[in-house]
């Protein structure tokens, strides 16, 4: 299922049966800023859930923003504090009113009892209206948080402290008296008699309705607000009023917002309801309100249901939202629009940033990611312009030939001056700033989506350049050279620019649903840092990109210092054979000339921030070496040593690494694409933040080695090996297939291959990996012996002649897993999760499946379970159809 929304809502969605038919609950949330007033603004999901974690959580121990069923009836619920400043005696009045709810409490500080009397109220500065500071404890089955009945230290002092908060109409007066708890917040999911609403569960629900709810279920289970916050309705334009609940405004007046969400979904062919490709919509109403008053924010959600013919909802593809005003609904038609763009493969990602194709112009607020970040480099160069225009002032004075004073005067002048354009300057800002339409960003947006549309032609076109251009360089002077530098420049910046949105496109349209979605994440940030790097290279380095390599017909013999001093002619090209280097520096320095380099050692030499672009070393030594920051664009390194190397922010395009080897090595955030990798050696090296970029790798092999955040994106890959290392992170996304990846004796704490991949001929021994997802991967004769793959997602998994042995999988995810002629020996499964798997002409042998969930699993006559241990699992409900475990 894939969830398609803007970036100010946000949704969950719970399938349930109910007299045996299938349905799927949606709630969606969005977040209403009602500071100013009736201008009401949403804030971003990312924004929703910080403040729900940030007050409701971590001050009112709330524990779940909503269970994902439709309640009976709307509600209210509040976050909020009492403050000591409206306080008389130590106790304020803070009262809620909506509707037909109007609730009183109060509010008073500290208090504890001294004997058969309580003291008097403490001063107090704000207390969370929480069930915490609500009467109860451990005994009292209504409230056992709660204070009142328990001794506790506070302050330093062991007493019965009295709660805090209190109905005014039962305030407490008695020391062992009960009285029932008050508080605006969350019920707990516990709260007393609060299963007794699920229904009957007996032996006619067995045979009838299980495993659905029971047919006398009353839904205001799934209601979350005390019983007295429970409306008979919620409608826009509802006022609502908060008195005492703000720091500076005594009474806090809003209302429900002019909004609507706008649901429609998407069956998938072979479901029950499916009928053609379009969209389905249905209604979600609001049906609770979340208060944050201290914020001047709520979170509102609106909930409905759909009918569904899988009971874990597969049959639906697409669920799709979009939030309207009331009074300016748009056209289904429009939607259907939107949606074809929004799953479009190549730029639909990015058209998931537009929310303004979603979402009403009133709503939107800029969000922080929408607004314009200065960078580093830009900053740097406003620095330097500010120094350069000080410096040219200071010149143009000392010419002017000026008085002390009369340079005093025009300093003045000149400061007045400058302060009334930064005051004009501020004024612009805050008008950009309090601007409801993120018109830049979006407008960014667009234009990167133009990149991507356009690329394919761009790319062509620019390739016939290529090619017209080296035709016509031929036998040419000096200047055509430097024409084809300027080309070259060009053609850099704007294969930058059409990659970012292309990478951008790739990383949005990927949603992972498994346990490793923060390797994506990481992979994602690695790719931006590059393609930063990339356009301060094209900004200031473009130049030394031009040299490429051409045919080599003359070869003149050299020492290594040569090629950074002059240039040859077209064809030329300097070779040295049998060099040694050692202790020699050529930082900043570039190749003016073509260059070969054979059978040579350098030791302890520096090539920070070098260019080498073009050159060729085979069979070469490098000790002690530091290309930090070098230049190695259509390198090649064959048959090449590395060893006690630094290759750290190393740039690499179309470079070449074939039969060499790196030994006790830095190898980190390199920017590269189109590398070729092929038969290389990888020892007891340091790798962080290396992924591989539209590369090909063969034959590489990393042993010993600490790995943080590596592996590639687009590509081949074949013969991966990696043994007896530590690796934090490692993914592979966007390949179609990953051949012969062997993972022996490493400790990989996440994991990820993208959904679709196929993962042939990979061989598992003596590791551990966890966290890690191989969601909807096909893993084609696979091994795994002796490992730990416990905490696993395999969800939609196909396992074809995969053979396991002595592996645990405990506590992993096999949904609607598929099984296909594979062999599992002493395979630990224990408390795993295998709904709808599918085991077809597969042995099991001596394993264990204790405490497995396996309801509708399904297996075929060739399938065997021999000598293992059911004990405990779940089988129910069985398929009515084949042959069940």
């Amino acid at each position: 299922m894939r969830i398609l929304k803007p970036i100010r809502l946000s949704c969950i969605h719970r399938p349930y049966r109910y007299l045996n038919k299938d349905y799927l609950g949606v709630s969606a949330f969005v977040l209403v800023d009602f500071s100013a007033g009736d201008q009401f603004r949403l804030r971003t999901e990312q924004e929703l859930w910080q403040l729900f974690e940030r007050v409701a959580v971590k001050d009112f121990g709330a524990e779940l923003i909503d269970m994902g069923i439709p309640k009976k009836q709307p509600e209210v619920v509040v976050s909020g504090y009492g403050y000591g400043k409206y306080a008389i005696d130590g106790r304020t009045a803070v009262q809620l009113k909506v509707a037909n709810v109007k609730k009183e409490l109060w509010i008073t500080g500290d208090r504890r009892w001294e004997g058969g009397r309580f003291s008097k109220a403490e001063d107090f500065e704000q207390i969370p209206i929480s069930w915490a500071n609500a009467f109860g404890g451990a005994a009292d089955t209504k409230n056992p948080i709660g204070k009142g009945l328990d001794y506790s230290e506070k302050k330093g002092i062991n007493a019965i402290w009295l709660p805090n908060i209190e109905s005014p109409n039962n305030p407490v007066t008695q020391k062992n008296k009960s009285y029932l708890p008050q508080s605006f917040s969350m019920l707990p999911i516990e709260y007393e008699g609060r299963n007794l609403l699920l229904g009957t569960y007996d032996e006619k629900w067995r045979r009838e309705e299980f495993p659905g709810f029971a047919s006398d279920i009353d839904w205001s289970y799934f209601n979350s607000a005390p019983v007295d916050q429970r409306l008979s309705h919620l409608n826009i334009a509802d006022k609502l009023s908060f008195l005492n609940l703000h720091p500076e405004k005594q009474e806090l007046i809003t209302s429900i917002p002019p909004l609507k969400i706008r649901f429609f979904y998407k069956y998938q062919q072979g479901s029950q309801f499916y009928k053609d490709e379009s969209l389905s919509e249905d209604e979600l109403k609001l049906m609770t309100y979340w208060a944050f008053p201290s914020e001047e924010m709520a979170i509102l959600s609106y909930q409905g249901n759909i009918p569904i013919s899988e009971d874990d909802a597969q049959d639906i593809s697409h669920l799709f939202f979009a939030i309207e005003h009331v009074e300016r609904p748009k056209t289904t038609d429009y939607y259907k629009g939107i949606y074809k763009l929004r799953t479009e493969p190549q730029v639909g990602g990015l058209y998931s940033l537009l929310d303004s194709q979603v979402v009403d112009k009133e709503f939107i607020q800029v969000a922080t990611h929408e607004s314009i970040v200065v960078s580093k480099l830009v900053t740097n160069k406003l620095a330097r312009g500010q120094k350069e225009l000080d410096k040219e002032k200071k010149e143009l004075l000392n010419r002017l030939n000026l008085s002390e004073e009369e340079l005093k005067e025009h300093i003045k002048k000149d400061e007045e001056l400058t302060a009334t354009d930064k005051s004009r300057l501020a004024e612009l800002f805050k008008e950009q700033s309090s601007s409801s339409e993120p018109l830049d960003f979006e407008a960014s947006v667009r234009k990167q989506i133009a990149l991507v549309e356009s690329q394919p032609s761009v790319l062509e076109q620019r390739r016939k350049q290529k090619k017209a251009l080296e035709e016509s360089t031929k036998g040419i002077d000096a200047k055509v050279e430097q024409r084809s530098s300027t080309e070259n420049k060009e053609f850099f910046n704007e294969y930058y620019e059409e990659t970012k949105p292309q990478l951008k496109a790739v990383n949005l349209t990927i949603h992972t649903e498994g346990m490793a979605e923060e390797v994506e994440q990481e992979f994602a940030e690695q790719y931006r840092q590059n393609l930063e790097k990339l356009s301060e290279t094209s900004a200031h380095q473009a130049d030394q990109l031009s040299l490429k390599k051409s045919s080599r017909t003359n070869k003149i013999k050299s020492d290594f210092d040569c090629a950074f001093n002059k240039s040859l002619d077209e064809g030329d090209y300097f070779y040295v054979e049998g060099a040694t280097l050692s202790d020699s520096s050529y930082a900043n320095q570039s190749l003016k000339s073509q260059l070969e380099v054979v059978n040579s050692v350098f030791t302890y030499v520096e090539f920070t921030k070098s260019n080498l672009a073009g050159a060729s070393f085979k069979s070469c030594e490098f000790k002690n070496c530091d290309f930090s920051s070098v230049i190695l664009n259509e390198a090649d390194f064959v048959n090449c040593k590395f060893e006690n190397c630094t290759l750290h922010d190393v740039q690499c395009f179309n470079s070449k690494f074939l039969g060499s080897q790196f030994l006790f090595s830095t190898l980190s955030n390199w920017v590269n694409s189109k590398l070729l990798l092929d038969q290389l050696k990888i020892e007891d090296c340091k790798i962080e933040s290396l992924v591989f970029i539209r590369s090909a790798l063969s034959d590489v092999f990393f042993n010993r080695c600490q790995i943080k955040r590596s592996g590639m994106i687009r590509g081949r890959a074949s013969k991966l090996r990696y043994e007896d290392s530590d690796i934090d992170s490692l993914g592979f996304i966007a390949l179609k297939k990953i051949i012969n990846l062997n993972l022996l004796k490493v400790n990989l704490e996440k994991f990820f291959i993208q959904q679709g991949t196929v993962l042939l001929k990979a061989k598992i021994y003596d590791s551990s990996i966890k966290h890690s997802s191989f969601r909807e991967v096909y893993l084609e004769e696979l091994e795994i012996q002796d490992s730990n793959l416990s905490n696993n997602d395999f969800s939609s998994a196909t396992f074809d002649r995969t053979k396991i042995e002595d592996v645990f999988l405990k506590n992993g995810l096999f949904i609607r897993a598929e099984f296909k002629s594979s062999l599992f020996k002493k395979s630990d499964f224990a408390m795993s999760l295998f709904k709808k798997a599918i085991f077809e002409n597969s042995f099991f042998s001596q394993s264990s499946f204790f405490s497995a969930d396996m309801p509708q699993v399904q297996r075929d006559i060739k399938t065997v379970f021999e000598n293992c241990l059911l004990e405990r699992a779940n089988f129910l409900p069985r398929l009515s159809e084949g042959v069940a475990l």
